[in-house]
């Protein structure tokens, strides 16, 4: 049988007020945990053996379980959260990450269109310069034209 399954009938002998033998079934889900622990099971089993001997008066052992009980669920529930913040903390960074990135490549599209906005204009610019210069040899041309006329 699996350890949920001594838990479970833990749990049905103390419904049917049959303590020692449910305080067994938990020792023994207990002991099972030992080779390969899951936190879960494992602060039920003592959840379970605290409440069988609180029921069967046993309040000394019911306290000494509740305490583990407590020590074991807050460290579950303290993994648990950890990972989920180590989770989320890792989504931020990747979603910054991603943002830097964007930004990053939105700046290099403005100053690549930058330069290409600036190298047409200066094309622009060339080819005026260019049509001048012609336009000033055409006009020595017919000045010199003129002059041998």
């Amino acid at each position: 049988m699996t350890t949920a399954n001594y838990i479970n009938l833990g749990n049905l002998m103390l419904e049917i007020k049959m303590y020692q033998k449910g305080i067994d079934y938990f020792m023994t889900a207990l002991n099972m945990l030992k080779t390969s622990p899951i936190p879960l099971i494992e602060y039920n089993a003592y959840e379970g053996l605290a409440d069988a001997y609180e029921k069967s008066g046993n309040y000394k052992e019911a306290l000494k379980y509740r305490i583990l009980y407590e020590h074991k669920k807050f460290d579950h529930i303290n993994t648990e959260r950890n990972a989920q913040i180590s989770e989320l903390e890792k989504k931020y960074e990747t979603k910054n990450h991603e943002l830097k990135i964007r930004d990053l490549e939105i700046t290099d599209l403005k100053k690549s269109n930058i330069i290409e906005f600036q190298n047409y204009q200066l094309a622009i610019r060339n080819f005026w310069i260019v049509l001048f210069i012609l336009g000033l040899v055409l006009l020595s041309f017919l000045f010199y034209l003129y002059y041998l006329a």
